[in-house]
């Protein structure tokens, strides 16, 4: 590398790194409305219980082993009482929710009878998903249990007892109280969206100093130096990467450190943003290379940072079920740091190797464009 080239790019980035310090800041800000506006992020660890309150009319083997199986082995705190005394828990958010198992609920499912528990929530609908799934779980092998059972009801509780359940990982379960309206966004996925947006948009002033050199001849006057290509690229490079990680990383190290919303393992989080700000430092190189026009230029990254980042899932979620969208959000790195720093893969190692391979991809293109470019 050339020191000379990564000390003059710096010097002449002192604006584009002044915007990089305003993206990280803004980022900040934006997380802080967001999580006001939203009702705030928390995870759940398992140290604190969740409290709901039961109605059931009758003492049964059902009953019992549905207690057991909320208190004892998912942590909460429930509180049997007649409905009406639950109204002002409810109301108060003392409770997240009232389950209520109707009577004859035992029998019902020894006759085969599809029995169901109701819940009542007011604008906790994120923990009522997570009860309901819960509640779907126990139900699926006590109806089991019951055809086991065949009518018999010591049977029925034997073998209910002995049950397994196929229980939901409440210890990495992500808890959010946000209100009906504000569906899947939250200030953590809001926030890391716009950080995204602004990390491509700090990009675009390395892009253009680079396109510069390009213009005003300095690729010509390389040919009579003795400074190469890969010193070239590694030099401009290297402060296209810091740029974009003065970007990314402070709200990344805070909310890593604070653990306060990050929903994957905290080193998962920083290695993944720290590998999109490498894409984005090579990418800022490439579309350099790829135009010779500076609206072009800024065109360009306008549609990545935007169709890009709403593409990838970075607001909100793009299910399966989408098609073609769905195909689009896969073939793009931001569907991956997405899919990683919200926690929503069984394979981080998978999507941090993809994040890296985008980002060498990046470098390696830029390569090959600049080698043309220059002879």
């Amino acid at each position: 590398m050339n020191m000379k080239i990564f000390i003059g790019t710096l010097r002449r980035q002192k604006f584009g790194f002044m915007v990089a310090v305003i993206c990280a800041v803004v980022s900040f800000v934006i997380y802080n409305i967001c999580s006001a506006a939203f009702g705030g992020v928390h995870d759940y660890d398992g140290s604190a219980p969740i409290f709901a309150g039961m109605i059931c009319g009758e003492d049964t083997a059902l009953t019992r082993e549905f207690t057991s199986y909320f208190t004892e082995r998912l942590g909460f705190e429930l509180f049997t009482d007649e409905p009406e005394s639950f109204n002002n828990s409810l109301i108060n958010k003392d409770i997240s929710a009232v389950i209520e198992i109707p009577k004859g609920a035992e029998e019902g499912l020894l006759n085969g009878e599809d029995v169901k528990i109701r819940t009542l929530t007011l604008d906790d609908y994120e923990n009522a998903a997570f009860i309901t799934a819960y509640i779907n779980t126990f139900m699926f092998s006590a109806s089991a249990a019951a055809k086991a059972a065949d009518g018999n009801a010591e049977a029925f509780e034997k073998i209910l007892s002995d049950a397994d359940y196929s229980r939901v990982n409440v210890e990495q379960a992500q808890i959010i109280d946000l209100p009906a309206k504000s569906g899947d966004l939250s200030a953590y996925s809001t926030a890391l969206g716009f950080m995204e947006v602004f990390t491509c948009g700090a990009a675009i002033f390395i892009s253009l100093g680079v396109l510069d050199d390009k213009l005003y001849g300095t690729y010509t006057r390389m040919k009579c130096s003795s400074v190469t290509s890969l010193q070239y690229l590694t030099g401009t490079g290297l402060a296209a990467f810091i740029q974009s990680l003065i970007c990314i990383m402070p709200l990344t190290v805070w909310l890593a450190l604070t653990d306060s919303s990050v929903a994957c393992a905290p080193a998962e989080f920083i290695i993944g943003n720290i590998l999109f700000a490498l894409f984005v430092s090579g990418l800022g190189i490439f579309v350099a290379m790829a135009t010779s026009y500076r609206y072009t230029l800024v065109y360009l990254f306008t549609i990545i940072a935007s169709i890009g980042s709403i593409a990838g899932g970075a607001f909100f979620p793009i299910s399966d079920g989408a098609g073609v969208i769905k195909v689009i959000s896969v073939c793009t790195p931001f569907y991956w740091v997405n899919e990683l720093i919200k926690g929503d893969t069984n394979t981080p190692l998978v999507n941090i190797c993809i994040l890296a391979l985008f980002g060498v991809l990046t470098y390696l293109i830029s390569a090959v464009l600049f080698t043309k470019k220059r002879g």
